[in-house]
C-alpha cells in the first residue's frame, strides 16, 4: 500500500550522498539511525490496524484473506540521487497484507473502478466472466470512506512522532559529521 505523508527536508539527500563518498561508516550509521527512528512510527501504525477481519468474507485460506499475521509494517531507507521530474523518498513505511489493502481502500474516491457487466477477456476465458456486483456490495458493507480506513488514520495520528524522531536523528548525524570534520590531523 502506498500513501504519501510528506515532510520535505531540503538538501538532506545531497548531503547524505556526499557523506557516503566521504565516510561510509558514518553514512551507514546515519541510515541505521533513521531507520531505527522510524520503527516506533511503523509499530504505531501496526497497532492501529484491526485485529480481526472486518467482514466474514475475508476469512478464507486464499491469497486475499485478512490475516493478522500478514498485516505487518516494514521500514526501508533509500538515498538515491533526486530526479527533477519526480520526488523520491528517503524513508518508506510499507504496510503488508493483501486482505488489509482490499478492506482499507475499497471504495477509495481516487480508484478508477467503473462497474461493468463482463471482465476483460483472457486466454482461459475468451468471453470474460460475468461481474456480479461483489465490489459494490463490499463498499456498502464496509461503509463510506474519504480514503483509507485503517492505515492512513494511524499514520496521521503518529505523524509528529516520525517528524520528531527523524529530525533528532538528522541532528545527531550532523553533530557526528561536524565532530569528525573538526578533528585536525
Amino acid at each position: 500500500m502506498a500513501f504519501g505523508l510528506k515532510t520535505e527536508v531540503r538538501g538532506l539527500r545531497e548531503t547524505l550522498l556526499e557523506l557516503r563518498d566521504l565516510d561510509s561508516n558514518i553514512y551507514k550509521q546515519i541510515n541505521t539511525d533513521i531507520k531505527n527512528a522510524a520503527l516506533p512510527f511503523a509499530k504505531g501504525i501496526e497497532s492501529g490496524l484491526p485485529k480481526s477481519a472486518p467482514l466474514t468474507g475475508f476469512s478464507h485460506s486464499g491469497a486475499t484473506a485478512f490475516r493478522t499475521s500478514d498485516n505487518k509494517t516494514e521500514v526501508k531507507t533509500s538515498v538515491k540521487k533526486p530526479r527533477s521530474d519526480r520526488p523520491t523518498s528517503l524513508l518508506k513505511v510499507i504496510v503488508k497484507g493483501r486482505g488489509l489493502a482490499i478492506a482499507d481502500l475499497a471504495g477509495h474516491p481516487k480508484s478508477k473502478y467503473t462497474p461493468k457487466l463482463r471482465s476483460k477477456p483472457s486466454p482461459r476465458r475468451p468471453t470474460g466472466y460475468r461481474i456480479n456486483g461483489q465490489g459494490s456490495a463490499l463498499k456498502r458493507a464496509l461503509g463510506p470512506t474519504p480514503g483509507s480506513r485503517y492505515v492512513w488514520p494511524a499514520a496521521l495520528k503518529n505523524q509528529n512522532l516520525i517528524d520528531n524522531s527523524i529530525e533528532r536523528s538528522i541532528q545527531d548525524a550532523s553533530a557526528k559529521v561536524n565532530r569528525n570534520l573538526l578533528v585536525v590531523k
